[in-house]
C-alpha cells in the first residue's frame, strides 16, 4: 500500500474488509484540496436579506412538492413559509408549550404527503402537522437537536447521551414507536462530560433508496453508509488534517481532529460534506464561538440552555469547503466557501447553505451537473 501511495497522485483505494464485506474508501486532504473548483454552484437567491423575509437564527430548511420553503426560524420560535418566488406565505407557530407552539424549533422536514415535521427541541417533543389539523405530538426518548426522515417517512433522531450502549441512530414511526436502530453503539463506556459529548459528535442522513448515513465528526472523520437492513456497506475515511495550534493559519498541516461540520445526501446518493479547512484563530474563537444564555420554561421553573452565536465582523473567511463524493465513495470534487456556515440542505438539484451565525441568511444554489 505504501508503494501505491508513493506512485499515485490520488491516494484513494477501496478494499473489502474480511468481516461484513464493507467497502472502505480513503481520501487524503491534498487530493480534496486539489479538486477545489470542480463542483459548480450557480447562485439563485439569498434568503433573509430583504425586510420582508427577515430571518433570526435559522437552523434548518426543507422544501415541499410545490417548491415552497419551510425554514426553522429558531430565533422567533416559528416555522416561516415562503413560496419558491420569495413571497412570505405564513408563519407556523409561536413561542410556547401548547400544540403548534415551539421552544427552539430545530430540525424541520416535509414528508412524501407534504406533512410538516418539526423537532421542538426545548419542549422535548416532535410535532407532526397533518393537513392543517392539530399536530400530533411525539415524545421520543432521543436527542432533538436534529431530525431527518427516511424514504418510508419514518423519523430519524440521535439516540442521545442518556441512551448508553444504544446504536447511534433511532428510527420512529408517527405513533412514537421505536421501530429501528442504526449504527455503532453510542457511548459504550458510559463516558461523562466532554468525552461523552465528543463521542456523541456525529451527524446523519438518509437517501431515497433506503440507505442511512452516519458521519462521525470527531477524532478520525468518516462517513458510514448502511443498507435498509441496518448493515454497514461502505465507509469513507477522510484524512483532513487539522493544523496544530501553533500554526493555526497554515492550511493542511499534518495532524487529526474534528473537521466535518455537517453533511447531506441527494436523491441519487451523492454525499455533500461541509469540512473545516483550518482551526479558528484566537480572534475568530473570541468572536465566533457560541455563547449560551438560559431560557425559562413557563410555569415549570425548568431552565434550558439556548445557544446564541455572536456576529463576526463582516468579510470573507477561508474556513470551509464543500466536498462531494459519489455513491461509491469516489471524490467528485470540492468548492471553497468564503462565508460562515452551520448547516446544509439539498432539495432536487438545489443546495441550501445556512449561515445563522453571521447574517442569519440562507444561500440557495443550483448544483450544476
Amino acid at each position: 500500500m505504501k508503494l501505491i501511495a508513493k506512485y499515485c497522485s490520488c491516494f484513494v483505494f477501496s478494499s473489502m474488509l474480511l468481516f461484513g464485506q464493507i467497502k472502505e474508501v480513503n481520501h487524503q486532504w491534498k487530493d480534496i484540496k486539489k479538486s477545489d473548483g470542480k463542483i459548480k454552484l450557480t447562485e439563485i437567491k439569498t434568503w433573509g436579506k430583504e425586510a420582508n423575509d427577515y430571518l433570526k437564527n435559522p437552523l434548518d430548511v426543507t422544501v415541499d412538492s410545490k417548491g415552497n420553503l419551510y425554514i426553522s426560524n429558531t430565533g422567533e420560535d416559528e416555522i416561516r413559509v415562503f413560496s419558491n418566488t420569495g413571497k412570505v406565505l405564513r408563519a407556523i407557530g409561536r413561542g410556547g408549550q401548547g400544540p403548534g407552539e415551539f421552544n427552539h424549533p430545530n430540525g424541520v422536514r416535509i414528508d412524501s404527503k407534504d406533512n410538516l415535521i418539526v423537532a421542538d427541541e426545548f419542549n422535548n417533543r416532535v410535532q407532526i402537522f397533518i393537513n392543517g389539523q392539530t399536530p400530533l405530538i411525539l415524545r421520543p426518548k432521543a436527542e432533538l437537536y436534529s431530525l431527518k426522515i427516511d424514504k418510508n417517512d419514518r423519523i430519524l433522531l440521535k439516540s442521545g447521551l442518556n441512551n448508553h450502549a444504544e446504536p447511534k441512530l433511532h428510527i420512529y414511526d408517527y405513533k412514537g414507536n421505536l421501530v429501528g436502530k442504526i449504527g455503532s453503539v453510542n457511548n459504550p463506556k458510559n463516558l461523562k462530560g466532554v468525552n461523552a459529548i465528543m463521542n456523541n459528535s456525529f451527524s446523519f442522513a438518509a437517501d431515497k433508496k433506503g440507505n442511512y448515513y452516519i458521519a462521525n465528526l470527531s477524532g478520525s472523520p468518516c462517513i458510514e453508509k448502511y443498507g435498509s437492513d441496518g448493515k454497514m456497506i461502505m465507509k469513507i475515511n477522510m484524512k483532513l488534517c487539522v493544523p496544530p495550534k501553533e500554526v493555526v493559519i497554515k492550511e493542511g498541516a499534518e495532524g487529526g481532529g474534528n473537521m466535518v461540520l455537517c453533511f447531506e445526501v441527494d436523491a441519487e446518493g451523492n454525499i455533500y460534506v461541509l469540512v473545516q479547512r483550518r482551526e479558528l484563530t484566537d480572534d475568530e474563537v473570541k468572536n465566533y464561538m457560541p455563547a449560551s444564555v438560559m431560557s425559562m420554561k413557563k410555569g415549570t421553573g425548568e431552565k434550558k440552555e439556548r445557544i446564541i452565536a455572536p456576529k463576526m465582523r463582516k468579510g470573507k473567511y477561508d474556513l470551509y469547503m464543500l466536498v462531494v463524493f459519489d455513491t461509491n465513495g469516489n471524490l467528485k470534487g470540492s468548492k471553497s466557501i468564503d462565508y460562515l456556515v452551520n448547516n446544509i440542505e439539498i432539495a432536487g438539484d438545489n443546495i441550501f447553505i445556512l449561515d445563522s451565525a453571521n447574517d442569519s441568511v440562507i444561500h440557495q444554489y443550483k448544483i450544476e451537473k
